[in-house]
């Protein structure tokens, strides 16, 4: 037979859901899934994204991504019904990246008060004063963060304790950094069979770890606000009868 053609890792970003306790899980076929913390182009067209093994595509309520316009597009199509988090992380560094350097370092002070506000009150206030800022001292910058600020303000609607866990991708990506590590030693593969024995044996061990560690985060806040307004939204019986 013909001798099989090297190939490098298709597995360079995973996802990292949570389950309905609040459990980081890499494996997972049947509980309800918060939310999956979504970092990879490799399910950015939708027939690869349909393909994730790990996810029960109908009971996902969360999805905090970067802003890749073809993996939100499959999102929307396979997960339709879950919230969209725009990664402040990456959406901090696209707009440091397009201010000039003597704003930078205020730029991103700024920017951090801002995605750190506790309501939607302060929010606006501290954005009406960063546009006064920097609306001369970084125009460019001050566009792309007035594109995507409101997607990565969408955490807002989630109870507070919750917040600082699920508005980046920071978890995946210190996942993704480990799986980088581990590839680099080997580099080329002969077949896809070996990269799913290595990477695989890698993934099952950190499941494993978040299995048997502390939950991540406690999320009854998140299901007791769902619960009531799923109640607010209840229309009232039709045959009851109001006594006065």
């Amino acid at each position: 037979g013909s001798k099989p053609s090297a190939i490098t890792s298709p597995w360079n970003r995973p996802q990292r859901p949570l389950n309905a306790e609040g459990e980081k899980a890499l494996f997972q076929r049947r509980s309800p899934s918060f939310g999956g913390v979504i970092s990879c182009p490799y399910f950015s067209s939708s027939p690869r994204f349909r393909q994730a093994p790990t996810v029960d595509k109908s009971q996902v309520y969360r999805n905090t991504q970067d802003d890749h316009r073809g993996l939100r597009y499959a999102t929307e199509q396979q997960f339709q019904g879950a919230s969209w988090q725009r990664c402040q992380t990456h959406l901090t560094r696209n707009v440091l990246d397009a201010a000039p350097k003597a704003v930078q370092a205020e730029l991103h002070g700024r920017l951090r008060t801002l995605f750190e506000a506790p309501d939607r009150a302060t929010v606006d206030i501290l954005w009406e004063k960063l546009l006064q800022d920097f609306a001369e001292r970084a125009p460019r910058a001050l566009a792309i963060c007035e594109d995507g600020h409101e997607d990565a303000l969408a955490v807002l609607q989630l109870p507070e304790p919750l917040r600082q866990r699920l508005r980046t991708t920071n978890g995946v990506e210190r996942l993704n950094a480990e799986i980088r590590r581990r590839e680099r030693v080997i580099r080329i593969y002969p077949n896809r069979d070996s990269v799913v024995r290595l990477l695989g044996a890698l993934l099952l061990e950190q499941h494993q770890a978040w299995a048997t560690g502390p939950r991540s985060l406690n999320l009854e806040p998140y299901w007791q606000a769902k619960r009531s307004s799923a109640a607010a939204d209840t229309p009232p019986d039709s045959g009851a009868t109001s006594v006065a």
